[in-house]
């Protein structure tokens, strides 16, 4: 990977299901020592969605939300 100083690479963990299932994916998939992490909620498609509070958390922390 090249280095672009002033770039910051993050990985937008992506899926939709439960809380659990989402978890799951993003522990499975994180690459925090590489990107900054990032995590997305969908309105529809998630179940039981996160509110703000729960994604503050996660751990990795998660650098990038976006709800869609």
């Amino acid at each position: 990977m090249k280095n672009r100083p002033r770039l910051a690479m993050v990985q937008h963990v992506d899926g939709f299901g439960t809380r659990s299932q989402k978890l799951a994916t993003y522990r499975t998939v994180e690459r925090s020592d590489k990107f900054h992490m990032g995590f997305k909620l969908f309105y529809d498609e998630d179940t039981d969605i996160f509110k703000p509070h729960g994604v503050l958390r996660i751990r990795p922390r998660a650098d990038f939300v976006s709800y869609q």
